[in-house]
């Protein structure tokens, strides 16, 4: 059974940059449509159409018609061959529905190159092409044969028409500002990645935001060596920010609450790096202790580890547990924190060193994260100083000590 109210809702959370458009546009439920369709401020949709096909068919063909009346593609026709402009308007509205994650039915217009264009633009190269009657013609087959595909029947009659009682809200559509294809996608994108970082950072709020002596979750006073700031949710936190999201979302879902949810990808390597100070104060077991704790954080990132004193003495690929047991801790002399910072290779994007602060600062600035195991004034020219107390840390599967 077709639910229209609730698919509309799963549309304004895939699409948000409908909603300012949401008491401007009309639905009405219509057989006399076969599809769906729209008069510019209206969309006619025949529910025994759409209660036959798919709920992500209903979804894309219902984004389809509002993206018609968003672009306005009815004003725009205004001196154009109006097959022309049904079929160049469809073809770049597709492609920017399947660019926003959308699974397209089949039979409909399927134009890759069309993503690269304005509408007008398109129409043109359609108007231009040698074998543009010969495309129409199989465009008006299309058309006429095809059960699953998006109609234009309201482009060039008045609503009226179709239904008596509809309402045409076309004087408070004309006093929103025009948008093109491109800036839309661009809107959207935008709205999109916004809303879904609030609602992530909603629920980490609310059933991970948790700090060692501090219920709140606060994380003022970054940049002193605290103890009532969890270092593990700052590296949670800060890991998310140098993760991009995948905008090409085929893989989301709707969680219990109606939220689009969409997967976070990797688009560029997200490579950490941890360079620990082994001085002679150093426990092994504690670091250990530690780099499980960063590879249960960094579970399907790249980690590098290396050891420094007064040198640095080489990163080591970290791909398991194990790795951390079978590594071997160098050092043990004096420490400098200078060939530490240097250690850091150009495309690493988090930089950690794990040390007790008991060296002179280093010369050169660098956004670094010190993690602390002892308590202690430690200003850094730069970067993020955050305490490790070690009684937090699990030994217990620490097997191997050297």
């Amino acid at each position: 059974m077709f639910d229209f109210n609730k698919i509309y809702k799963k549309l304004l959370v895939r699409l948000p940059v409908l909603r300012d458009y949401q008491d401007k546009v009309s639905f009405i439920e219509s057989k006399n449509v076969r599809t769906a369709s729209t008069s510019g401020t209206i969309i006619f949709y025949n529910s025994e159409f759409f209660s036959s096909i798919s709920k992500d068919e209903q979804l894309f063909t219902l984004a389809h018609e509002f993206l018609h009346i968003i672009l306005k593609h009815i004003p725009r026709l205004k001196g154009k061959d109006i097959e022309i402009w049904n079929y160049a308007t469809d073809a770049v509205i597709n492609q920017m529905l399947l660019k926003m994650g959308f699974h397209m039915p089949l039979g409909l217009i399927d134009c890759p190159d069309a993503i690269n264009y304005s509408s007008e633009e398109y129409y043109e190269m359609i108007k231009n092409r040698p074998d543009c009657e010969e495309l129409m013609d199989k465009y008006r087959d299309k058309r006429s044969n095809e059960e699953h595909i998006t109609t234009h029947e309201t482009w060039s009659i008045e609503p009226c028409e179709i239904e008596p009682a509809s309402k045409d809200n076309s004087d408070s559509l004309d006093k929103l500002p025009n948008i093109s294809e491109k800036d839309l996608l661009e809107k959207n994108k935008e709205l999109v990645h916004r809303e879904n970082s609030d609602y992530v950072d909603r629920i980490n709020n609310e059933s991970t935001l948790k700090t060692a002596g501090n219920e709140s979750g606060s994380l003022d006073n970054i940049g002193e060596a605290q103890p009532a700031i969890d270092w593990t949710l700052f590296l949670q936190k800060y890991k998310r920010k140098i993760i991009s999201a995948d905008y090409n979302l085929n893989n989301g879902e709707f969680n219990e609450e109606g939220f689009y949810v969409y997967p976070y990808e990797v688009k560029r390597g997200c490579d950490v790096e941890i360079v620990i100070d082994t001085s002679i104060s150093v426990d092994d077991n504690m670091i250990r202790a530690f780099l499980r704790e960063c590879k249960n954080i960094f579970n399907e990132t790249k980690i590098k580890i290396g050891c420094f004193d007064t040198k640095f003495y080489g990163f080591h690929e970290i791909n398991s547990l194990e790795d951390i047991d079978n590594f071997v801790i160098e050092g043990r002399g004096c420490t400098d924190f200078n060939p530490a910072v240097e250690a850091f290779s150009p495309k690493s994007n988090v930089k950690i060193i794990f040390t007790d602060g008991g060296a002179s600062v280093p010369n050169k600035a660098a956004d670094i994260i010190w993690l602390l195991w002892e308590k202690k004034e430690f200003n850094p020219p730069g970067g993020t100083v955050l305490y490790v107390d070690p009684n937090t840390l699990n030994y217990s599967e620490s097997t191997k000590v050297r």
